[in-house]
Formats: C-alpha cells, structure tokens, sequence
C-alpha cells in the first residue's frame, strides 16, 4: 500500500503538469491561427477604406496613426509584462480593451473608421509579441516555431479562401466582404485568450536597470536597425498587396494564392527551420534574410506576370521564416528572461511608423 501511495502521489503532479501544457498548447495554437488567419484579411481593409471613399493618403495616414499609437504601447505593455509576469492576462485586456472594433462593419463614417483602426495599434495589435514570449515561457523556445507555424497555417488558409471567392468575385466585392471575415477571427482569437490557463511559470520579475542593460547589449544595438528595416518592408507588401493586384489588372484571385504560397513556404521552415538558422548563426541568417528580400522586391516590381508574382512569394515564405527564427534565436541567447517581452516589443515601433508613408 505504501509503495502505491508513493507511485500516485509522484504521477499525479506529472499528470497535472501534462494536462497544464495540453491546455496551453491548444489554447495558443488557436489563438495564433485566428489572429493571423484575420491579418491576412486585414490587408483588404485599405482597399475597403478606399470604397468608403477615402484618399490613398488619408488610408496612409490612418494606418500610419494606428502604427504611432502602437508603437507607444507597446513598450508600455511588454514592460507591464516583464515587471509583473502577467502576460497572458495583459493579453485578456487588450481584447477587452478593443471591443468596440467589433462594430467596424457597421461603421462607413471614415471619421470614426480612423478611430477604430488607432484603437486596434495600442491593444489587440500588441498581442501577438506578447504571446510570444507567453509561448515560450509556458511550452518552450524549441515549440515556438511549431505554434507559430499553425498561426501561419490560418494565415495561409484564409489566404486560400481569399483565392478561390476570387475566381468568382472582384477585389472589390472580396474587400466589402474582408471587414466581417477580420472581426469574426479576431472574436474567435480574444475567445482563445480567454481560455488561456493560469499561469504557473516562474517569472524573474524585471527592473528598469535590467531594461537599460538590455539596450547596451551590442547584438540589440547591431541588429535592431536591420530588424526595423525588415519589419518596414513587410508595411507596403500587407497594405497594398490588392491595389498591387488591381493596378497590373490581375484577377482577384492573385492576392490571395500569392499568399498561400508564401505562407506555404513559411511553415515549413517555420517548422523545420531551427536547425538551419542555428547552423548559420544568426548573422549570416540575417544576411540572407536581407539579400534574398531585396532580389524578391526587384524581381516584384518588374513583374507583369501573375504567375511570376505568385511565384516569387516563395522566397517571402522563406526569408520570413528565417528572420523570425533568427529574432528568436538572438533573443532567447542574448536577452535575460526577465526582459524578453521589452525586448520582443523594442524590435518593431520604428519600422511600424513607417506605415505612415503610404
């Protein structure tokens, strides 16, 4: 009897700790696929904002105050996170914070529209960096490229989805349609917040001197320029993606397969990618990342065919991967736990401004 006592009472804290990590798993993997499944539809909602009438400029300046609005909050939030270790529940917040978004279908006043798109930048558009760190401090830095490849997955099939109504309908009935699939996925991701667990990690609880350390780290003071470069090229390609489409009088379907193919590319290395990046080291990965971005841009802009476009989004779905690996990698060995979510959050505000120069 003694012996079987002892037996249940070591398995039952396993079991527990199984079961925790089980819920964790499901409830991130959920939360990644519907927020990124509404960031691809979200890149119809400037073409969307055009229909209600507004200038390419004004669709630039909104997203570009959206962009302001966030990278001020960001700071703040994952600061928030590391000094108090609550990020699953900051998370929780923000999509409470951002209710009011969920009218966006109803709205056609571009006044109020503006207002929405900047309440969006300072709440549910800090959550995913974030959950990031959430990820890795309640699974593992190794399950961080598997859960943020099924985030990727939604991306891609929305993508999908997006291609084949495309075949039937025009950019501008598919952008009409874009602001219920983007509110309806965003609900589904805050109901996948909301059924994040209790967290149970331990969390070494960061002072302003840990953060002023951080930014004295010469791999941050290198690299974060090139991240806020890379970050700003991906500004223009999710804004304007379906104007792109319209202008070289491809069919509505282009935008969303150019999608899926990159998307389809950035799972797998999202997946299988790790051991390569940690091969190359992160500064030839960057290197990389960079080269092969800017012959895909080139190539791009002289392309008239859709099929060479679709194409080319391979090398997206490649080098994304590689930089978000990369990122990670340098974070997890250079950046103490207690101030990875500062320095997650520190690596995007700039280039995010940048969105204002649409």
């Amino acid at each position: 009897m003694t012996k079987l006592r002892s037996k249940w009472t070591t398995s039952r804290p396993r079991t527990e700790e199984a079961d925790l990590n089980k819920r964790w798993l499901v409830a991130l993997s959920l939360f990644y696929f519907f927020q990124l499944s509404s960031a691809f539809a979200g890149t119809y909602l400037p073409r969307y904002m055009g229909i209600l009438g507004m200038s390419g400029t004004a669709i630039g300046l909104a997203f570009g105050a959206q962009a302001v609005a966030r990278s001020i909050a960001m700071p703040l939030w994952s600061y928030a996170s590391d000094r108090f270790g609550m990020s699953a529940r900051l998370v929780k917040i923000q999509f409470v914070l951002a209710l009011p978004y969920l009218f966006l279908p109803f709205v056609t006043d571009p006044d109020v529209l503006v207002i929405l798109l900047v309440l969006v930048g300072p709440t549910i558009g800090c959550a995913i960096p974030i959950t990031d760190v959430v990820t890795m401090r309640e699974l593992s830095p190794s399950a961080f490229g598997r859960i943020r490849a099924l985030g990727s997955l939604g991306f891609g099939l929305c993508a999908a989805a997006f291609a084949a109504l495309g075949v039937v309908y025009s950019h501008t009935e598919l952008a009409r349609g874009s602001v219920w699939v983007v509110v309806g996925l965003l609900a589904l991701g805050g109901v996948s917040a909301a059924a994040f667990p209790r967290s149970e990690a331990t969390v070494n609880q960061a002072r302003f001197h840990d953060v002023l350390a951080m930014l004295r780290n010469p791999w941050l003071l290198v690299l974060m320029p090139l991240w806020c470069v890379h970050w700003a090229s991906q500004v223009p390609y999710n804004m304007y993606l379906v104007y792109f489409a319209e202008a070289r009088g491809f069919g509505a379907w282009v935008p969303g397969a150019a999608v899926f193919a990159g998307i389809t590319a950035e799972v797998a290395f999202l997946a299988m990618g790790t051991s390569v990046v940690e091969r190359l080291g992160p500064l030839r990965s960057f290197a990389v990342v960079v080269a092969v971005t800017a012959a895909r841009w080139a190539f791009m802009a002289m392309s008239v065919d859709p099929w060479i476009v679709i194409g080319l989004q391979f090398a997206h779905g490649l080098t994304f991967g590689g930089f978000m690996l990369s990122m990670m990698s340098v974070l997890n060995r250079e950046v103490a736990p207690g101030v990875r979510s500062t320095a997650r959050c520190s690596l995007q505000p700039l280039s995010l401004d940048w969105a204002a120069i649409g």
